[in-house]
């Protein structure tokens, strides 16, 4: 399963939205432009000159790229468009599967490690090209090589921005799993913790619930179906079990508002949707 592409439209930064399941897309929510953006761990690096002179501080990420054929190209504006929102939703799914974490197993989780993490994971599509991240058909293995580096790259331009090792292990691995299979490649030695596999998994679940250029927007159930698959690659049942109860909270909750918008719509009044804030 592909869980790589984008978010086929285009959604400005500092906008939070919940899922509507009864409509194909997402509800636009945006936050009041003079409140501090919920997301500020990453707006501080969607800048081109701050991005710029990050890579001039590591030529390893130069050299990542030279080797695989990759232009430098700081794309902010295509990172906006096209991964914003999904980095978005996957901290906010992440922190739902934290939440509903049994208390033994949520004793061994940080939840800024997962909040940070989640929403920094994938930085270094900044500088994937747009033309690999839009294209609406299977990826070529060179152009697949190229997507793969997106993880390593977010680590590289984060590595020496003061963050907590445990918020890069997470970058950096979550197209990882506790088996090992996956990208990049983690030291044998090195286990997969808690923190980082739920927001590998929230990653998947919130790639899967998307529409993008390549494939069609799944259903919770269908998206929970695949993820079941995510256990015998080492995933706890616990962040399963967690997810599952989130996902499906808020499905219920979706169906009890779209009933109360029906009712008051039935009374002429019309619901303010713009001011439903959603923040697992």
């Amino acid at each position: 399963m592909n869980f790589e592409g984008i978010v086929g439209h285009n959604y400005p930064i500092n906008a939070v939205r919940p899922y509507d399941s009864s409509k194909v897309d997402r509800i636009y929510v945006p936050n009041s432009p003079d409140k501090i953006s919920l997301n500020g761990v990453l707006d501080k690096y969607l800048d081109k000159n701050t991005i710029a002179a990050i890579i001039q501080t590591n030529p390893e990420i130069t050299r990542m790229l030279a080797v695989n054929g990759v232009p430098l190209n700081i794309n902010v504006e295509g990172f906006k468009k096209h991964v914003y929102n999904h980095s978005v939703d996957t901290k906010n799914t992440a922190i739902g599967i934290y939440n509903n974490l049994p208390a033994h197993i949520k004793n061994q989780a940080n939840l800024k490690n997962i909040a940070d993490g989640a929403v920094l994971h994938d930085l270094g599509k900044i500088l994937i090209p747009e033309n690999i991240l839009t294209k609406t058909n299977k990826l070529n293995p060179k152009e697949e090589q190229i997507m793969h580096l997106h993880s390593s790259l977010s680590y590289e331009l984060l590595k020496n921005q003061g963050i907590d090792s445990n918020v890069l292990d997470i970058v950096k691995y979550h197209h990882q799993n506790p088996a090992h299979i996956g990208y990049p490649a983690m030291p044998e030695s090195q286990k997969m913790d808690i923190n980082s596999q739920i927001v590998a998994l929230a990653d998947k679940y919130s790639a899967l619930r998307e529409k993008r250029s390549y494939k069609r927007q799944m259903s919770e159930t269908e998206a929970l179906n695949i993820l079941q698959n995510e256990m015998a690659k080492g995933v706890s049942p616990e962040v399963y079990n967690a997810l599952y109860s989130y996902a499906t909270s808020m499905k219920q909750n979706t169906t009890n508002m779209n009933l109360i918008y029906r009712y008051l719509e039935r009374k002429n009044v019309v619901p303010q949707k713009q001011n439903t804030t959603f923040y697992a």
